[in-house]
């Protein structure tokens, strides 16, 4: 996954987790507009966990932006060694963030469901409604994210494999090359050595060839 596959998984995902941090505020003020709410714990603790999953949601919203303009101006220089390092850490800080929303809206609805007052007419089944979007917005993103992060991991996986098996075959024509290179030589020293005997054999037949009535009549001239 390179840094455009990144950046496109980042911004799905925050794009996500923004919609799910507008719905947890929506609900968290349709609560307020039920009469009963001033006296009823657990619409209180039901507002209570949608405030803090919205607080949550904007400000890491709010952090991550301000980690990725620290690192635009001081870390830029490094992108090509720790550019998929810090990506990684921003999707592993947005899966927590939207994990956490979702959590959260998900304790908000179940404290809804407890109290005796909640309606689900009007504003209660707005905020009804809003927090169920956001547990699906807040748990969505992150099962996209890990699904993408899966098929990262898969991609990864067949990948190592194909350039083990490509390096694997690159070695096995080196060694047959090298084999062959070898070979070749062996048969070029044989056919130099094969040579060389020839060129004895010719320069040692002449003299080999010489009758022995010649040789004798050389030696008796050689004498007188």
């Amino acid at each position: 996954m390179g840094m455009l596959s990144y950046l496109v998984l980042f911004l799905v995902v925050v794009a996500l987790t923004i919609v799910a941090g507008i719905y947890t505020i929506k609900a968290a003020l349709a609560i307020t507009q039920n009469a009963n709410y001033n006296t009823d714990t657990n619409l209180q603790a039901a507002h209570k966990y949608l405030t803090i999953a919205s607080t949550v949601c904007w400000v890491s919203i709010a952090l991550i932006i301000t980690l990725i303009v620290l690192y635009i101006v001081f870390g830029i220089e490094t992108v090509m060694y720790t550019g998929e390092w810090v990506a990684m850490g921003l999707l592993v800080i947005i899966l927590a963030l939207c994990t956490t929303i979702g959590i959260l809206s998900a304790l908000a609805l179940s404290y809804m469901r407890r109290s005796a007052n909640f309606t689900n007419q009007g504003s209660d089944h707005s905020a009804y409604t809003d927090t169920i979007v956001a547990i699906c917005f807040g748990l969505g993103s992150a099962a996209v994210l890990v699904l993408g992060l899966i098929t990262y991991g898969v991609y990864l996986y067949q990948r190592s494999r194909r350039e083990a098996a490509a390096h694997q075959a690159l070695i096995d024509t080196q060694a047959l090359a090298l084999e062959d290179a070898l070979q070749q030589r062996k048969v070029h020293l044989l056919e130099q050595r094969q040579r060389e005997l020839e060129l004895r054999r010719e320069l040692n037949q002449p003299a080999q060839g010489i009758p022995a009535r010649e040789i004798s009549t050389a030696a008796n001239g050689s004498a007188l």
